[in-house]
């Protein structure tokens, strides 16, 4: 198995460059030699070409520089990361009633799922089954506080398609069923 040499930045700009040199200097020195330029282009038309070439690699390298500029104050950015993983919660509050998972999520924000994974902690100081987890708990806690939907209903609405995993991860988040919190809750009011 070959190994993958790194090649720096600058080597890549010079390769590249070196490359787009060459090839108009062996256009025009074997067409030279063999009298093809000469005969085909007048003198003023072989230096507008050779201008051209570089006029094309200074305006290639130009870009290529804006691009990995960009891409460097992107990654570089610190709240870059914290902007992006703002969108990820919106999505996860507006989506939250829908079958979601972390591999789904990652892929639709343009994450591998393990960077996704160490993002997500490092933002929201849980992983991101334990944050959808306590979402979907405080939005089942507002309806049935709010509304007089059956448990299972509710269940449904936060994500859950089955009603019995829905009082388990309750109960564990809140230390009661959701039918003795909505009691409880009345309770108060």
């Amino acid at each position: 198995m070959k190994e993958k040499k790194f090649v720096s930045y600058h080597d890549s700009i010079n390769r590249i460059t070196e490359n787009l040199s060459g090839i108009s200097e062996s256009l025009f020195n074997s067409g030279t030699q063999k009298g093809i330029v000469q005969d085909v282009f007048s003198p003023d038309v072989h230096e507008k070409i050779l201008d051209l070439f570089l006029e094309i690699n200074i305006s290639f390298v130009s870009r290529l520089n804006r691009i990995i500029a960009d891409d460097i104050k992107r990654k570089t950015d610190k709240n870059f990361e914290t902007r992006r993983m703002e969108k990820v919660t919106a999505y996860i509050c507006s989506n939250f009633s829908k079958k979601i998972n972390e591999a789904s999520i990652a892929e639709r924000f343009g994450y591998s799922t393990g960077h996704f994974s160490r993002a997500f902690i490092k933002i929201n100081t849980c992983t991101f089954s334990v944050y959808l987890k306590k979402f979907r708990i405080k939005e089942a806690e507002k309806m049935l506080k709010e509304t007089n939907l059956p448990v299972a209903e509710i269940a449904y609405c936060c994500g859950y398609s089955d009603c019995s995993y829905f009082i388990r991860n309750f109960k564990e988040m809140t230390g009661k069923t959701p039918t003795t919190f909505r009691s409880e809750s009345l309770f108060y009011f």
